[in-house]
């Protein structure tokens, strides 16, 4: 975890300088490499598919109204810029702010990303929710939230109590949003309702799973691959699926609408609405 690294590393001498460093070389060699590769090879094909493109290389493409929906080759980009936006400011209040005040710093900001949403529904900006930064501050910061319990004996055995429990209520807490939503996708009601409970269980299973050295079975050798090339994985995956979706498009026309949808899952396309790829 970030946080957890910078706690680590808060009294070490150029921790500062370190950090960004190597979080540089572990983000942006394959990032630049496959946003250029986007620009330089694959819109000489389909120009119209890389709409906004510019925006990804300032890391600003998610506060780009409907961008991601209109791009399936870039548009996935939004949550990396999320990150790096993150990144780039988180590091600043973790080292000016007392190591025993990081939890009330936590709970702050994930209160803070739960009246954004309220508010950018307010002010007409709904499109922006999904994507923005402030308002998905909440699953990076109790992330953090989580590092710093495992690292601190107080909060460890309080948390080491309570995890199962968190976790459970939580989730009832998200499967009660998706059923009063009537679907399971990210509709408005999730996204104000449901992202703090998802936020919650997440981070608290990412603390069960640490703490608890028993838990083998992420260490096995194909977990651990996996894990390693994640973000390789997922930089990929959207032109990937597009380009498949690209290819049955024709095919599946005639098909009926159950078989459309089995295709498009064993294509990884089912969020992307065939009707949306043009000829």
């Amino acid at each position: 975890m970030i946080t957890g690294i910078l706690l680590d590393s808060r009294h070490s001498p150029r921790s500062f300088s370190t950090f960004y460093a190597r979080r540089s070389l572990r983000i942006f060699p394959l990032y630049f490499l496959f946003v250029g590769f986007i620009l330089l090879v694959a819109s000489r094909f389909d120009g119209h598919q890389i709409s906004g493109k510019w925006w990804c290389l300032t890391y600003l493409q998610n506060w780009i109204p409907t961008l991601s929906k209109a791009n399936p080759v870039l548009g996935h980009l939004w949550s990396l810029a999320v990150e790096e936006q993150f990144y780039l400011t988180w590091p600043f209040f973790v080292w000016i702010t007392p190591r025993k005040r990081i939890p009330a710093l936590c709970i702050v900001f994930a209160l803070s990303s739960v009246v954004a949403r309220y508010l950018f529904t307010r002010i007409g900006l709904d499109e922006l929710i999904y994507e923005s930064t402030v308002t998905r501050m909440d699953g990076l910061v109790l992330g953090a939230l989580a590092a710093f319990a495992f690292r601190d004996p107080t909060w460890r055995s309080w948390l080491e109590r309570w995890d199962l429990k968190i976790m459970l209520i939580s989730l009832l807490c998200v499967l009660g949003t998706f059923a009063s939503a009537g679907n399971m996708d990210y509709s408005k009601a999730i996204i104000d309702f449901g992202a703090l409970p998802l936020a919650i269980f997440l981070s608290t299973a990412v603390f069960y799973v640490a703490a608890h050295p028993t838990f083998t079975y992420l260490n096995k050798p194909w977990p651990r691959a996996t894990g390693k090339r994640a973000y390789a994985m997922y930089m990929i995956h959207a032109p990937l699926s597009a380009l498949l979706t690209y290819r049955l498009q024709s095919t599946m026309k005639g098909f009926p609408t159950w078989e459309r949808l089995l295709i498009g899952i064993c294509a990884g396309s089912c969020f992307r609405p065939l009707d949306r790829i043009p000829d």
